[in-house]
C-alpha cells in the first residue's frame, strides 16, 4: 500500500467514524492552538524564537485539542493521535 492510498484509507474511516461537529472542533482547534503558539513564541528574543516558538505552538495545540476533544466526549488522556499530524491532515483536507 502506497503512502497515498494509506491517508485516503484513513480519510474513509475518519469521515465514518468521527462526527462532523467534532471534527469541525478539532479544525478550530487547530487553528486556535497555532494562533496562541505564534504569539507566545513571538515574545521571545529573535535568535530563540524559533525554538520556543515550536515549543509554545506545541503545547497550545495540545491544550486546545484537549479541550475540544474532551467537549465531544473523547477521553484525550488516552488518545495516541499526535497533533501535528492531524492538524496538517484538518487543514490538507479543508480546503478546497
Amino acid at each position: 500500500m502506497s503512502a497515498i492510498e494509506g491517508q485516503a484509507q484513513l480519510e474513509k474511516l475518519i469521515v465514518a467514524n468521527i462526527a462532523k461537529d467534532a471534527f469541525m472542533a478539532l479544525e478550530d482547534a487547530y487553528r486556535d492552538g497555532d494562533r496562541k503558539g505564534r504569539e507566545y513564541g513571538a515574545r521571545f528574543a529573535p535568535g530563540h524564537r524559533r525554538s520556543a516558538g515550536g515549543q509554545d505552538k506545541h503545547f497550545a495545540l495540545n491544550e486546545s485539542m484537549f479541550v475540544a476533544l474532551e467537549a465531544h466526549g473523547a477521553n484525550p488522556q488516552h488518545c495516541a493521535v499526535t497533533v501535528s499530524w492531524l492538524g496538517g491532515w484538518v487543514n490538507s483536507t479543508s480546503r478546497g
